[in-house]
């Protein structure tokens, strides 16, 4: 049963094939509402289709492009409570990159994992150093702070040949 508060409007690019709706809802032209997936940043992805052609579309961009003015020099969609599956049009804004960067609890969440203490074993498992944060583990190590989060959040296996945890 479609929510009588809910407003359609066409998909911007795919305007023929799909619509999308003030509620976080995309459809096809015959109705059918589809099932969104979670992307890899944690964003919901639809696959649209265009002559045998998939393209995955963040959700909560293609409400902002439906229904929100883009004003000047903003061109992110900033959740407003920071839940990345509320694609309503009333939780987004148009934002800059630094606006949506340090937009609520984000960026203290990113500094507390680099200030988290953090240690390093060798391959066998022998215990090396235990360090106040990456950032002192970069420092001391002489490589970038991001090379060491790699390691610790699991993208890399190793850096400068050890292996990461935090404490």
């Amino acid at each position: 049963m479609e929510n009588v508060n809910e407003q359609w409007r066409p998909v911007k690019g795919f305007e023929s094939l799909y619509e999308v709706s003030n509620l976080g809802n995309v459809r096809n032209m015959r109705g059918k509402v589809l099932s969104p997936k979670v992307g890899k940043k944690g964003y919901l992805i639809v696959g649209l289709h265009d002559n045998c052609v998939v393209k995955y579309r963040y959700i909560h961009r293609l409400v902002g492009e439906a229904f929100l003015e883009m004003p000047d020099f903003k061109c992110e969609i900033n959740h407003i409570d920071e839940d990345k599956s509320n694609n309503r049009v009333d939780n987004l804004e148009w934002t800059t990159r630094v606006q949506n960067v340090n937009h609520g609890t984000g960026r203290s969440r990113h500094d507390m994992k680099l200030f988290k203490p953090v240690s390093c074993f060798l391959p066998d498992g022998t215990f090396v150093k235990r360090y106040a944060s990456i950032t002192e583990a970069g420092r001391d190590l002489g490589v970038l702070k991001t090379s060491v989060w790699a390691a610790v959040s699991g993208k890399s296996k190793t850096c400068k040949g050890m292996i990461w945890r935090y404490d």
